[in-house]
């Protein structure tokens, strides 16, 4: 991890211990950095609808469905 990942990652732990515990074994999915999907030709966004199945060896997988963020900005 570069320096502003662990800074993120940090960041993100910090927001959400205000809310809910974190507990060791935790797993926060928090995706991938901006650019990623620059290098795809043709880039590839997810949409909402789609589904990202995360998983880790021996403990199995989440399935989370991408919805749309109904915030205006």
């Amino acid at each position: 991890m570069s320096p502003p990942t662990v800074d993120s990652a940090m960041r993100l732990v910090s927001y959400l211990s205000q809310f809910m515990m974190q507990r060791p074994g935790d797993v926060i999915s928090n995706g991938t950095p901006p650019g990623v999907e620059l290098g795809m030709k043709p880039p590839l966004y997810l949409k909402p609808g789609d589904v990202v199945k995360p998983g880790i060896d021996g403990l199995g997988r989440q399935r989370q469905e991408v919805v749309a963020d109904c915030r205006r900005v």
